[in-house]
């Protein structure tokens, strides 16, 4: 029974909604001994998204040389893909204006510059097509084609939602999943979005998102992704407690270096 339920074998046994309030527990009890354990949890469904994605791409994309249907029906690795997208069917038509005003357009990008690490951070490639993600992992990388991995100005595009530390990918998929894969490479992200707006309008209960209207909830939409629910509620609760993902970034690393 055990070994079921821990390998995801029955679903009956516990809900979406009962895994969102294990992971929010849990992350809750850890704000008394180590709060920016808060990060560490977030970084490890963050990273669970992008390994599920890369996996299923590679095992889609190589059935066939080249892109097909089959990949098609892997969700690109957008917010609205995640986390809401006004244009499901689940989604409250009434609040479809106030959703794109007043919560994405005043959280909209904003210049910022913050360094990306593939091999640390939560970056979210969605490569599409596998013939340029085989050319890219038969190129890069050191004494190859191409050289080592290295950031293309003119290409790669991400968008750096603060609060939780996940970097978006706008452009350069294929390469940058090629940087993720080998562990290696740094970029720059030239955009932020604040996600201090979506928290005072919006929370989940991991089974449904809900617009907040003083004390009362108003359900928005089904969860698309359970983990970025978890993800968005645990931002919400390194926001409270004046948690910052940078500062969580350089802490981990300078402890990993004085291990090495």
């Amino acid at each position: 029974m055990l070994l079921k339920w821990l390998s995801g074998g029955d679903s009956k046994y516990l809900s979406a909604r009962e895994f969102f309030d294990g992971a929010t527990n849990m992350a809750r009890k850890s704000l008394k001994d180590d709060p920016y354990l808060i990060y560490d949890m977030i970084r490890l469904h963050g990273k669970r998204i992008q390994y599920d994605y890369l996996s299923d791409f590679l095992k889609h994309a190589g059935l066939e040389e080249f892109y097909d249907e089959r990949t098609k029906k892997l969700k690109a690795l957008e917010y609205s893909h995640l986390w809401i997208n006004a244009y499901d069917d689940s989604f409250a038509p009434d609040e479809f204006r106030w959703f794109l005003d007043e919560v994405m357009h005043r959280g909209q990008s904003r210049d910022g510059q913050t360094t990306a690490d593939l091999n640390f951070d939560v970056v979210l490639p969605w490569p599409w097509r596998g013939s340029r993600l085989t050319n890219c992992l038969k190129s890069i990388g050191d004494g190859k084609s191409a050289g080592a991995w290295q950031y293309d100005d003119l290409n790669h595009t991400l968008d750096y939602w603060e609060e939780i530390g996940i970097f978006f990918v706008h452009s350069g998929n294929h390469s940058i999943a090629t940087g993720i894969m080998k562990s290696t490479g740094s970029l720059p992200s030239r955009h932020k979005t604040d996600m201090s707006f979506m928290y005072k309008y919006i929370k989940s209960d991991g089974a449904y998102y809900y617009k907040k209207d003083g004390d009362s909830l108003k359900k928005l939409c089904d969860v698309v992704d359970p983990n970025f629910a978890i993800i968005y509620e645990l931002g919400r609760l390194a926001v409270e407690n004046d948690l910052n993902y940078q500062e969580y970034k350089k802490m981990r690393l300078m402890q990993k270096c004085s291990k090495s």
